[in-house]
């Protein structure tokens, strides 16, 4: 699974309540939209990163928001097919 989020906090506490789960979750991390693409498509540093089974996705991230991230994977053949939730903490209507 790759978690996508620039609160290091969101991804401890999102990583704690994985681990709790019946089912094991590998969890790897990126805190940028910019980088979310880069381990997507095993570019820069990521080369060696695995096919995440699920991307679960921040809206509000830097360098690259989580709605140009998703639009991105999702218009990519080789990588429409990862199952990607979407979640924010925002309080604004137009996100939630």
């Amino acid at each position: 699974m790759l978690l996508v989020d620039d609160n290091p906090a969101d991804i401890d506490l999102t990583s704690e309540v994985l681990a709790t789960s019946k089912r094991h979750f590998h969890v790897q991390s990126v805190n940028d939209g910019v980088a979310a693409v880069l381990f997507l498509r095993h570019e820069g540093k990521y080369t060696e990163a695995p096919v995440p089974d699920l991307v679960v996705l921040d809206l509000n991230l830097p360098r690259k928001d989580g709605r140009a991230v998703l639009a991105e994977v999702k218009s990519d053949p080789e990588l429409a097919r990862i199952p990607i939730v979407i979640f924010t903490t925002s309080q604004a209507s137009s996100d939630i």
